[in-house]
């Protein structure tokens, strides 16, 4: 099931949708996000209602029980979590002037908050739409990531995932495709069909990774350390003085080498 923002009729995406085959597709009043996304076999179950004072508890429940009875109504003024995934749609201009104003950062923050996952799909060239509103571009980097770290204090600490898309068409898809990983018609996790083995040559480059990352050290240094004591467990146990006659190795490396194994996790 998809639900739409009422407002998202004028787009024209709805009825993409249904021309892509998803066939429930229904329209809500929402205060955060234009599309959810969630399993229609499982609507009922997909609402957790948070902690409610006592005082108002029977009220509430009653209110809430309503609702799922009539969940074409205005959904987004719930403080519910939803399984499934919230998706903003904006066009590039419209993400850049709403960073200006600020309305983005809000409307990040109620999707964090309500929803465990949800997407920020931006439609077009963020560099066109920067070009035309007179907006350095950098600048326009930094709204795709303060989007990605947006996480509200409170509720579900949602993650915002951001996908850019040249045309209304690939937004559709993208859409079509989460709702089917949502409700089950494509498997979201697939295992590898080969397990393929660590050959010798990945070995020694894990190896010289391993040793090249302790300060001061890096790859030379690394692989003249593992030539010399041939193995890891060698250069760890290996005395100071020892450690100091290796080329490039001087008292402060060797000590650096010494604490990496010896010292223990803070």
């Amino acid at each position: 099931m998809i639900i739409c923002d009422h407002r998202e009729k004028r787009s024209g995406i709805p009825e993409m949708l249904i021309k892509e085959g998803i066939k429930d597709v229904r329209f809500a009043e929402m205060l955060a996000g234009d599309y959810k996304i969630v399993d229609g076999e499982q609507f009922s179950e997909a609402f957790v209602v948070p902690k409610i004072p006592s005082s108002q508890e029977k009220e509430q429940a009653e209110h809430y029980q309503e609702v799922l009875k009539n969940f074409e109504g205005k959904l987004g003024d719930l403080e519910l979590y939803i399984k499934g995934v919230l998706v903003e749609n904006k066009n590039a201009k419209d993400a850049i002037t709403s960073t200006k104003t600020g309305h983005l950062s809000d409307q990040l923050w109620w999707q964090s908050k309500e929803y465990y996952s949800s997407v920020l799909i931006i439609e077009g060239s963020m560099y066109q739409a920067a070009k035309s509103l007179r907006f350095n571009f950098y600048n326009t980097i930094g709204i795709i990531d303060s989007a990605i770290m947006k996480r509200a204090a409170e509720g579900a600490h949602g993650n915002i995932s951001v996908i850019i898309t040249a045309n209304r068409w690939e937004t559709v898809q993208h859409l079509r495709l989460m709702h089917e990983y949502i409700t089950g018609k494509k498997p979201i996790i697939r295992e590898p069909s080969v397990v393929r083995e660590v050959s010798k040559k990945d070995m020694n480059r894990n190896l010289i990774w391993t040793v090249a990352s302790i300060p001061g050290v890096g790859k030379v240094r690394a692989q003249a350390l593992l030539t010399h004591f041939k193995s890891i467990k060698n250069l760890f146990v290996a005395p100071l003085d020892q450690l100091e006659t290796i080329p490039g190795i001087g008292p402060e490396t060797a000590a650096n080498i010494h604490s990496y194994y010896h010292e223990g996790y803070k």
